[in-house]
């Protein structure tokens, strides 16, 4: 009797360390932004290098000024938004992008990805998504913020195409872009290297830790202030003799 219970004590055990970790890296693939949210990219650079004339497509992308990513709307996974690319003779484009945070394959960069993963998480459940490779704390916008990293590496043409992409941990949004690939679109063949990066800048979906620590020293100034003049107008009250 001892001996079948240690059994089924044993394979408890057994089974309990098969499962519970399982248990504890389930995945919800949900997204961390909601209607209104927006995040600005106004650092971004385009660089060409190869041999004869620049492409006419890296010279205007050159000219962009910023990027912005507006929330639109969100259906359970799905999340649409508006992404608009400000040039520096004024003029816009915009075009709706819908999301989903619980099937993309990352096959080309995406501007949002679910919420609260971590390194080692498959990026959607998707058959043939990739995982993270890290996790780890930089700085964007005028905060530190804990960003999901996803570094791809395919190849064109027996070049390498290279992209990294950081994703906010806490809402999922990307928050920087590293591009490297060769010239794909001239004439369908790679006469050179075209670099893009891209950095956010600003957004209402955290607050620049500045302007926070700002707020809150205001705060306690404010009311060391008051309770300083309430002491003062105690103390020198005249006193009433009858």
């Amino acid at each position: 009797m001892v001996g079948t219970r240690g059994k089924i004590l044993a394979l408890t055990v057994i089974v309990a360390c098969i499962v519970l970790p399982s248990l504890v890296r389930a995945v919800s693939y949900s997204p961390g932004v909601k209607v209104g949210d927006w995040i600005k990219y106004g650092q971004i650079t385009v660089t060409w290098t190869g041999n004869g004339t620049e492409p006419s497509y890296v010279t205007e992308e050159r000219n962009l000024d910023w990027a912005r990513i507006d929330v639109t709307g969100v259906s359970g996974t799905v999340v649409t938004l508006n992404s608009t690319a400000h040039y520096v003779n004024g003029t816009q484009m915009s075009q709706s992008i819908s999301e989903d945070v619980n099937s993309t394959t990352y096959l080309g960069s995406t501007y949002l990805i679910a919420a609260n993963l971590n390194s080692g998480d498959m990026l959607s459940l998707q058959a043939g998504s990739p995982t993270i490779n890290q996790t780890v704390g930089k700085a964007y916008a005028g905060a530190g913020r804990d960003v999901n990293v996803l570094n791809v590496t395919t190849t064109y043409q027996n070049q390498d195409v290279i992209l990294a992409t950081f994703y906010d941990q806490n809402t999922g949004v990307m928050t920087e872009m590293d591009l490297r690939t060769p010239d794909m679109v001239s004439l369908g063949t790679s006469t050179g290297t075209v670099e893009i990066s891209m950095v956010a800048t600003d957004t209402n979906l955290w607050a620049p830790i500045g302007y926070s620590y700002i707020a809150a020293f205001c705060g306690v100034c404010a009311v060391l202030s008051v309770a300083f003049f309430y002491g003062l107008r105690h103390i020198n009250r005249p006193k009433i003799t009858h």
